[in-house]
């Protein structure tokens, strides 16, 4: 079944390449729990209804009452166009100069322009992401007798002065259509010129405008971005190593009192790459990974505060610099045009990976997040915006999407469960739970072992049992409401129950009537008394007959 379903996935994606892309796409069966596939350009709350009741499908309603965080940044687009997608943050737009603009000769300094476009940008009503773009040399167009575009200019970032210095260029891995050439950003006549314009820039006081919101710092790469990690190797008497923390210091210098403000590009596992993302968080600054499209990258992963446990749940370690101090802490979830059916698969299966990316970004705590110009479920992107930026003290709720997926990662192969944020379920012996709902890989992803080609985005249980961190709730609570997003799978009660303030049994029950369809109740629990202390269950949902299955729980403090 899997593989009939793969081949009609790869050949709908090479028909919608080929195919002006239609207003909306068929909505497939293994899809069926999230809104076919459709560019929209607004977003909207959720009618929060302060009662029980029961809705089909998600729900990501929160009280009329909660604002985004001041910490939330939403990125759209860049600064050649103006965004068309509105949003409940201020939203982000990245702004990408280059150094050769802004030294045009050699000691000849002008951040005039830069300053002007930030500030119409501020005029504007949105806050600016400033990516200062300097390594490259020259883009080629691949293959070789290909003309390249006049365009292909504006991607030259370096100033052509240096090219008195003879400092070595290098040619990096040829793209499909492309290849970028960088100088060697670490030869010291390279180097030195660099610091000193870094220098240049802290002194203009474009790093301290309030409508500069977050600023990238990253080095040469192969793509159009500049979005390296810096050098793999730490080189003779680790020189490559010292130089490149050298531009951190720069970086940091420049950017003295709002050093949080500082995105540096990579977080990866390698261990050059830990010592400088260790060496920015050590001068204040946040980090920015991408690729939180690819959903299940960066398990483990230490430096972003990622923790796989040996019982195979995905936790987070609070310790880690950005969560800790809330600094800018961001990731993309912007590849949903039709042209990545060659990185994702059809492009019916967007909504689910817009989904459950979404929910990943919130699980690692991202406070930034680069986004396309439109939505596809603008519901969800207009509670994701609420959630943003959020510590325990401050969240609006906390919520746990019950999910599985198999991972191969550092030499270990086994089991990830759940997104959670302050709510968690585990598998204790009386309350044993199973993976349920199998969707469909729609490409394969390089960490999933062969073999294993599902997501499960619920679990299975005659008894779940959910803890709520200590710090968002414990003991009495007069008011709060409890989302249950079910399958509708039997004819069984689904039922909540916890304790009220007597430390008597508070039930709550919503009828299944075999449907199959997915569904979320809300009941409204007044006088609750969830006294389970650390991991300890502070509610269960139970099934009467035969077993609950279970995809997303939240609860919000009323």
């Amino acid at each position: 079944m899997y593989r009939t379903t793969i081949c009609l996935l790869l050949i709908c994606s090479a028909a919608f390449a080929k195919k002006k892309e239609p207003e909306v796409f068929q909505q497939l069966e293994e899809y069926r729990f999230w809104p076919a596939y459709k560019q929209q350009y607004f977003t909207e709350p959720q009618l929060w209804v302060q009662q029980d009741h029961a809705i089909p499908g998600w729900d990501w309603s929160l009280p009329p009452s909660v604002k985004p965080s001041d910490k939330a940044y939403v990125q759209l687009g860049h600064a050649a166009r103006e965004p068309v997608m509105n949003l409940p943050v201020r939203p982000v737009v990245e702004m990408m100069w280059n150094w050769k603009d802004l030294e045009p000769e050699e000691g000849k300094f002008n951040f005039q322009p830069l300053i002007g476009a930030i500030s119409e940008w501020d005029a504007k009503g949105y806050g600016v992401a400033l990516k200062i773009r300097a390594s490259v040399y020259d883009k080629l167009a691949v293959p070789a007798n290909k003309r390249p575009p006049k365009w292909y200019a504006d991607h030259v970032s370096a100033p052509d002065w240096l090219k008195q210095y003879n400092i070595p260029v290098i040619h990096e891995e040829p793209k499909k259509s492309f290849q970028i050439v960088n100088y060697d950003i670490l030869h010291p006549e390279y180097h030195q010129r660099y610091l000193r314009f870094i220098e240049k820039l802290g002194g203009s006081g474009i790093p301290r405008m309030d409508a500069v919101k977050v600023a990238y710092l990253g080095f040469k790469s192969s793509s159009q971005g500049e979005e390296g990690g810096g050098p793999h190797e730490p080189g003779p008497d680790r020189v490559f190593e010292k130089r490149a923390l050298e531009r951190y210091d720069a970086w940091a210098k420049a950017f003295k009192g709002v050093e949080d403000k500082l995105l540096p590009t990579g977080g990866g596992k390698g261990k050059q790459e830990q010592i400088y993302q260790q060496h920015a968080y050590d001068l204040g600054m946040g980090q920015r990974s991408g690729f939180v499209e690819m959903f299940l990258y960066n398990i483990p992963n230490p430096a972003l505060g990622q923790v796989w446990t040996k019982a195979g749940y995905l936790e987070i370690d609070e310790s880690c610099p950005p969560i800790r101090y809330n600094r800018a802490f961001g990731d993309e979830n912007e590849e949903y045009e039709t042209s990545w059916v060659h990185r994702f698969g059809a492009v019916e299966s967007y909504p689910f990976r817009y989904w459950v990316s979404m929910l990943r970004a919130l699980q690692m705590r991202r406070s930034y997040l680069m986004v396309n110009d439109f939505t596809l479920d603008p519901k969800m992107l207009h509670w994701v915006c609420h959630e943003l930026g959020r510590t325990v003290d401050d969240t609006p709720d906390a919520w746990c999407a019950l999910r599985e997926n198999t991972i191969q990662s550092n030499n270990r192969t086994g089991p990830v469960k759940n997104f959670e944020r302050w709510l968690y379920q585990r598998d204790p012996e009386e309350y044993k739970t199973e993976p349920a709902i199998a969707i469909p890989h729609a490409i394969k992803m390089w960490m999933v072992p062969k073999g294993e080609v599902f997501d499960y985005i619920a679990r299975k249980g005659k008894k779940i049992g959910f803890a709520i961190d200590d710090r968002y709730l414990f003991g009495h609570c007069p008011k709060a409401a409890i989302k249950i997003t079910y399958h509708d799978i039997g004819n069984s009660l689904v039922q909540l129950l916890c304790l009220d303030k007597d430390g008597q049994p508070l039930i709550r029950s919503s009828q299944c009537e075999d449907t199959g369809a997915l569904k979320t109740v809300t009941f409204i629990i007044e006088d609750a008394d969830f006294n389970g202390k650390v991991m300890d269950n502070d509610f269960v949902i139970r099934a009467t007959t035969g077993e609950a299955v279970i995809s997303m729980v939240r609860i919000i403090k009323l």
